[in-house]
């Protein structure tokens, strides 16, 4: 007697192990799904390769903004920064080893989905190219007519501050650009920051 209660215990603890995930996650994925497929526009690696100039020596980071970095970011661009590790790219003379230009690339929260972007900017803190790599299929019509082949050319020369006014300019009547702008501040932000203040 004592197995059969041993087994059938054991039985109901697995079934509850293996089910509770099922039981338990359905909210968090709720909307997932609701964007449709995900479009690619550009590769990341040829995104970066497009963002960086020809010939230059790529050297990856991974750093976190420091307290007065951030508060540079805020003052002199207009964009706050959390304290988030930032991966980004910098371009550098094979030569003479100077720092030409900084790359990064992201996933950011967009509606039921999520938005791959990516961007460049020069040692002055001007956008070199930014582009759009990803968009879930719903609301790529939301954006088509800013994208050329995932590029968004309208936003080259623009400074970061720039950028960031350009983002609450767009409002609440163009939601889609107004989450995608931000978003690229942001990262221009960080970029500037890391790279200039560091």
């Amino acid at each position: 007697m004592q197995i059969t209660l041993n087994r059938s215990y054991l039985l109901l603890l697995a079934t509850l192990l293996l089910t509770s995930p099922l039981i338990l996650a359905p909210a968090a994925h709720a909307h997932e799904g609701h964007a449709g497929d995900k479009k690619t526009f550009l590769a990341t690696k040829l995104a970066l390769k497009e963002l960086m100039p020809s010939g230059s020596k790529i050297v990856r980071r991974k750093q976190r903004p420091n307290d007065m970095q951030i508060d540079w970011a805020k003052k002199e661009l207009g964009v706050g920064l959390d304290d988030k590790v930032v991966t980004y790219y910098l371009a550098r003379d094979r030569a003479s080893e100077k720092e030409l230009a900084a790359a990064t690339v992201g996933e950011f929260a967009y509606h039921h989905g999520k938005v791959g972007l990516a961007l460049g900017v020069d040692l002055d803190g001007k956008i070199t190219r930014a582009a759009v790599l990803s968009l879930h299929g719903k609301y790529v019509p939301e954006l088509a007519r800013s994208l050329k082949g995932g590029w968004l050319p309208s936003l080259k020369g623009l400074t970061v501050k720039g950028l960031a006014a350009r983002a609450e300019k767009a409002g609440s009547d163009d939601r889609a650009a107004q989450i995608i702008l931000k978003a690229l501040a942001g990262m221009g932000a960080s970029l500037v920051a890391l790279a200039q203040q560091g």
